[in-house]
C-alpha cells in the first residue's frame, strides 16, 4: 500500500508534490486582514515627562506601533492635545514641573475623545489604590517592559469613548 497506482491516482508523484507545496504555502501566507493593520496609520501617544527620562519608554511605544508625541510639562501637554490631533493616550509621571498628573486627568476628560492617563511610576508602594482612584487608568512601573506596554495598549482598545448624556 502506499504508491499512487494502489491508491488510484493518475498523477505523478511530483505533479502531488506540486499541489501540496503550494497548498502549504497557501496555508502559511498571513491573512488578509493583517496586511491591512500594517498600513493603519500608527495610534498617537502624548508622553509627558522630563526628557532625560523618556528614552526607554519612547521606544517601547514606537516598537508598539505609537507616534509619540513629547512634553514635559503640564503646559506643554495642553497645547498638543489641543494641535486638534487624536491622541489615544497619555502616559505621565506623576509630579511636574508645573503641575501633576492630576492636572493632566482633567486635560483629558476635556478632550473631544476623553483620552485616558497612564500613570509612569519609578516604583509603587500600598498607595497605588489612591492613584486610580485620582483618574490614572493604569499603572506602568520602572523597569518598563514590552509586554506590559502591549498589555497596556491592547486595553486602550477598550476605553469606552462614550459621549455624556445630557439628562433632561
Amino acid at each position: 500500500a502506499g504508491s499512487d497506482s494502489e491508491l488510484g491516482s493518475s498523477l505523478d508523484w511530483t505533479r502531488l508534490r506540486d499541489i501540496a507545496e503550494a497548498m502549504v504555502d497557501e496555508a502559511s501566507r498571513p491573512p488578509a486582514t493583517e496586511a491591512a493593520s500594517e498600513r493603519r496609520s500608527p495610534f498617537r501617544i502624548l508622553v509627558v515627562m522630563h526628557p532625560a527620562e523618556t528614552a526607554e519608554l519612547d521606544g517601547l511605544l514606537h516598537e508598539c506601533g505609537a507616534e509619540v508625541f513629547a512634553a514635559s510639562t503640564c503646559m506643554e501637554a495642553s497645547r498638543a492635545l489641543n494641535l486638534g490631533v487624536s491622541i489615544r493616550a497619555i502616559f505621565s509621571q506623576r509630579w511636574l514641573p508645573d503641575g501633576g498628573f492630576q492636572d493632566l486627568v482633567r486635560m483629558g476628560r476635556r478632550c473631544a475623545e476623553p483620552t485616558p492617563l497612564i500613570l509612569v511610576l519609578p516604583q509603587i508602594d500600598g498607595g497605588w489604590i489612591d492613584l486610580l482612584e485620582a483618574g490614572a487608568l493604569d499603572l506602568v512601573v520602572e523597569p518598563y517592559r514590552r509586554e506590559r506596554i502591549q498589555r497596556v495598549i491592547a486595553e486602550l482598545a477598550l476605553y469606552a469613548r462614550v459621549p455624556s448624556v445630557a439628562v433632561p
